[in-house]
């Protein structure tokens, strides 16, 4: 669609796309302020919010062009049903596999692997949380994990704050390792059309890069200085970690493993089978055929509606904007500073995405810019993108997944993993604390991620 067709030289249209640009930013603007209250109903706001915009947008379209019949089209169009559907039965499948205790046992399994060595098992730890993060939720992992990393710590008797801090940092870093880490990811790879094979070529080295620098320095710094357990707290531990005591009925456990296995799997090879299809298969498939102690209704109660409505507005809205040429001129602007340079846009998205993702949204940033860029991509192919794009999209991901973190509020697990912190006593954990670290990781992985991207650029 000619998103300039409404423009032309005529000086009244121009005055009521102008219009139309100022309504509809406003209401975006007044959606992510609504956001930040977290005392609000998100998802109820932005969904009026949305539909104002809709209905605003229509009438404007109706005046400048007499037609609205393919306009409504493309709004709901716009929605990512991929997407919304991908989280909704993702976290049917997590819930259900939770209430077998599946990550609990794998946690305590590597606890008793490390044998109550604090240094192993923080480095073991921290690495697995790096993987599962790569195909789970966030604020799961860090349910599950954190507090097993409280008690660990207790019974070996060592402070649990660098442990803690290791953790939280691994679990971000996971989101470089596939398009189903994040709602984020989700998002941008769609958008993209990218696939796990593309994040494992592009990410993995970086990956190990962060990763290694941040456990080392929280070694070094702070897990070193410790004093060792005794062999008692180290036979204690294993004595009170026991992953057997976890399972009630072996058969089921032992199944529900396994589809924990086959559904990721599935989403490995989602090249040829829809991600979405796949999640979908494996909550209908737990709860119907294994008769969960909650039926598929239960678990439809238990999904954050909030944050899916607050994406179908987002989406909505980016469709609201591109139908009155904001996302075109946004685009142009971007275009006007950067000068159609590489390296400057690839800045500019790094630190834009930062911080409207550390102290907005991730979702609303991840939305827009993904769409911005493809406004701004010259023969853009949907799966192959040149070098250029790739840098550009690697710049979005990385700004929004790692160095969007820069206060606990940017990521829903950093403040779960502060309340549970302080739940259960752990001394010197604060949110001031926490915040220290969070800047200085984020600002860690701008810089080391710029790096990265200019690496890339020199060798190709």
């Amino acid at each position: 669609m000619e998103k300039t067709k409404y423009f032309g030289n005529n000086p009244h249209l121009m005055a009521l796309q102008f219009i139309a640009q100022l309504v509809i930013l406003g209401l975006f603007i007044l959606m992510t302020i609504i956001f930040s209250i977290k005392k609000l109903d998100i998802g109820a706001y932005s969904i009026v919010i949305a539909f104002i915009a809709v209905v605003f947008t229509l009438l404007w379209e109706k005046q400048v062009n007499g037609n609205t019949t393919i306009v409504e089209a493309e709004f709901f169009g716009k929605i990512n049903y991929q997407v919304i559907l991908y989280l909704i039965f993702m976290e049917i499948v997590i819930f259900a596999l939770r209430e077998q205790r599946i990550f609990q046992w794998l946690s305590l399994k590597i606890i008793r692997a490390t044998k109550g060595n604090p240094r192993s098992f923080f480095y073991v730890m921290s690495i697995v949380a790096t993987i599962l993060s790569g195909f789970m939720e966030d604020v799961s992992l860090a349910i599950i994990i954190i507090p097993l990393v409280i008690r660990t710590c207790r019974v070996l008797e060592i402070k649990a704050k660098p442990y803690i801090l290791g953790i939280s940092f691994s679990i971000i870093l996971g989101n470089l390792l596939s398009p189903f880490a994040a709602g984020t990811n989700i998002i941008i790879a769609d958008a993209f059309d990218l696939n796990i094979g593309w994040f494992l070529t592009y990410f993995i080295a970086l990956l190990i890069i962060i990763e290694t620098i941040v456990l080392v320095f929280i070694d070094l710094t702070m897990i070193k200085k410790q004093a060792p357990p005794s062999e008692r707290q180290k036979t204690i531990l294993l004595e009170i970690m026991n992953p057997d005591l976890l399972i009630s009925e072996k058969y089921k456990f032992v199944r529900y493993l396994a589809y924990f296995i086959i559904t990721i799997t599935g989403l490995v090879f989602s090249y040829y089978f829809p991600a979405y299809i796949v999640v979908m298969i494996a909550s209908v498939f737990l709860c119907l055929v294994e008769r969960t102690k909650h039926s598929l209704s239960d678990y439809f109660d238990d999904v954050d509606w909030k944050l899916i409505l607050f994406l179908v507005s987002i989406f909505l809205m980016i469709g609201c904007m591109e139908i009155n040429g904001t996302i075109s001129t946004i685009s142009n602007f971007v275009n006007s500073i950067t000068g159609e340079n590489p390296i400057l846009t690839i800045i500019i998205i790094l630190v834009v995405s930062s911080i409207i993702s550390s102290f907005i949204s991730k979702s609303l940033m991840a939305i827009t810019f993904s769409t911005v860029l493809l406004q701004i991509f010259i023969g853009f192919t949907p799966g192959a993108p040149t070098i250029d794009q790739t840098l550009q999209i690697m710049a979005l991901i990385i700004g929004v997944a790692l160095a969007g973190n820069l206060i606990p509020p940017a990521a829903t697990h950093l403040l779960k993993t502060i309340e549970i912190a302080e739940e259960n006593f752990v001394q010197g954990f604060s949110f001031r604390y926490f915040t220290k670290y969070t800047a200085l990781f984020s600002g860690l992985t701008m810089i080391l991620g710029f790096g990265y991207i200019m690496l890339i650029m020199v060798i190709f």
